[in-house]
């Protein structure tokens, strides 16, 4: 009997187990454009989910946080926990600040943008071309977004008396 997959299994539902996130029930989220130009760089959206958890214990949520958004592309203020529908820009896009605060509790995040549908490759010829191809896909779409997608939310850590309780 081949255990490896029963293993991977067994972590997976662990870890699920382990995240168990008040459910969004608001519509998702769509920072305001700053500026004109900007509209012309969406080439499209993704979803995140953003939460506030306690600095101490991430599985702990702390609900009801209001959260700023901004960038030099983007602004948006939201209520916790909330799905934020963000454009994918062309063009690499500069940091997304957030900053939270609870009653006393505060808490702050900067997301990165990243190359959204880039492939990696390997050691090896196949990989190689692998590359070299990506490399010239990803430089004619040059899609960049926030936060994790494929259901990985984005956690600000707060610390203060709310977060406490």
């Amino acid at each position: 009997m081949n255990i490896k997959p029963v293993l991977v299994l067994a972590a997976l539902s662990t870890l699920g187990a382990c995240a168990s996130y008040t459910e969004i029930t608001t519509p998702p989220v769509t920072p305001k454009i700053k500026h004109a130009s900007v509209n012309e760089r969406v080439l499209g959206f993704s979803d995140f989910d953003l939460r506030t958890v306690d600095a101490k214990d991430s599985q702990k949520e702390i609900v009801g946080a209001t959260c700023t958004l901004d960038s030099a592309e983007l602004s948006a203020r939201v209520t916790t926990p909330a799905r934020i529908h963000m454009p994918q820009l062309k063009g690499k896009p500069t940091a997304l600040k957030i900053a939270c605060t609870a009653g006393t509790s505060k808490g702050a995040l900067s997301l990165e943008p990243h190359l959204t549908g880039t492939a990696v490759g390997g050691p090896s010829a196949a990989g190689l071309v692998a590359a070299i191809v990506t490399s010239a896909i990803v430089a004619s779409q040059d899609k960049w977004s926030y936060g994790g997608g494929a259901g990985i939310p984005a956690l600000v850590k707060m610390t203060g008396p709310e977060a406490a309780k």
